[in-house]
Parts: structure tokens; sequence; C-alpha cells
């Protein structure tokens, strides 16, 4: 994991995933949306899109910036917290 990287989303690391708020009007199927972190110097909480793989029992956790989508980590359907990691599960 890059410095540059860890800097921007630490506020992610081990982050509860109970605390997201999740947004129902936007969100289908395995495709959630979700209120996240508002971090320092921003005018608005960051929007959190994760993405479920009932295969794996995973969910994988991306920060919405504009129009892309970057990965921040992951988490298991029974964990309790997000793992925050760069690249996406393989």
């Amino acid at each position: 994991m890059n410095d540059f990287f860890y800097k921007k989303y630490k506020c992610y690391e081990n982050f509860p995933i109970k605390e997201l708020k999740h947004i129902p009007e936007i969100s289908f199927y395995n495709h959630n949306y979700y209120v996240g972190v508002k971090r320092e110097n921003k005018a608005v909480p960051d929007l959190i899109y994760v993405e479920s793989d009932e295969l794996t029992d995973t969910n994988e956790y991306y920060h919405v910036d504009g129009d892309t989508t970057i990965h921040i980590g992951y988490a298991y359907i029974l964990d309790e917290f997000i793992t925050l990691q760069e690249e996406e599960l393989t």
C-alpha cells in the first residue's frame, strides 16, 4: 500500500461498518451506497459504494470521487470493520 493511499484513506482502516449511513434511494441488490466519513478540508462526506459478492461472502468498498471509484478496502460478510486495502480481492 503506497503512502499517498494510506494517508488519504487511513480514516477507513478498521472503520465500523455499522457507522456508514445507507442510502436506499440509489442502492439496489448487491450494489449499495453509503454516506462515509467527512474528512478535513471537504465540504461534504465521502460517498461510499459497496459491491457484495455472495459467492465469496465479501463486500468490496470504494470511494466515489466524481466519475471515478477508488477501491479502499473489503470486509467479509460477518466482519464488523473495513479492512483497508488498495487492491481488490481476487
